[in-house]
């Protein structure tokens, strides 16, 4: 029971940070439907996550575990599906000036919005079960 709360409670935690962070992942709904977004991201997680990994071992041992992210996007797909009120859009930067290193501004169309969120799905997934494990 504690094993499933400490999941929920990550996977709560896991959305708001990838919310927060990336301009093209968004939720339009109330924090009833965010909650209960979030529990069937910890299902998605903790079932379908790991069925894909064992059917995608191979391909994850020749690309050296790369192909890890398009099984963060299929679940990030699936979590769309399952929850309409997540939303992937096209966004657009500004321009920084670091320095003097320039980056220009750009417009991410909605497919590098998905690969974006699933990298950061990754990372801050890695990071917070690292954290409170």
């Amino acid at each position: 029971m504690r094993k499933l709360l400490r999941l929920y409670l990550l996977s709560i935690l896991t959305l708001q940070v990838i919310l927060t962070i990336h301009p093209g992942f968004a939720f339009q709904g109330s924090a009833q439907q965010f909650l209960f977004a979030a529990a069937v991201f910890a299902l998605l997680q903790s079932v379908v996550r790991p069925l894909l990994s064992i059917i995608l071992l191979p391909l994850n041992l020749l690309t050296f575990n790369l192909f890890s992210i398009l099984l963060h996007i299929i679940v990030l797909y699936f979590l769309t599906s399952l929850v309409p009120e997540f939303v992937f859009r096209a966004f657009s930067s500004f321009e920084v000036s670091l320095g003097g290193i320039r980056l220009a501004a750009f417009e991410a169309p909605q497919i590098v919005s998905v690969l974006l969120a699933a990298i950061l799905l990754a990372i801050v997934n890695r990071t917070l079960r690292w954290l409170f494990a």
